[in-house]
């Protein structure tokens, strides 16, 4: 299962409700991606979800790193 790295978000599960209000089991999945992100002076790959990766991506001008984004909680959520 993929987890994103900086927020936790996982696999959730729910219930499909038909129209006669029928549930059957189901699960949501998150948007997990793999992209590579600068950490001190290499790349590195995360597994970030959409949510997170939008976010850094609106923060990645500031000039600081991502470890620093995270360690901090500044990463833009």
């Amino acid at each position: 299962m993929a987890v994103c790295e900086t927020c936790g978000k996982r696999v959730v599960t729910g219930n499909n409700v038909s129209f006669s209000k029928r549930h059957t089991r189901r699960i949501f999945n998150a948007n997990i991606q793999k992209i590579k992100v600068l950490v001190g002076d290499k790349y590195v790959s995360k597994h970030l979800c959409a949510k997170c990766i939008k976010a850094l991506s609106k923060t990645s001008g500031t000039g600081t790193t991502f470890s620093e984004k995270v360690a901090t909680g500044n990463i833009g959520l």
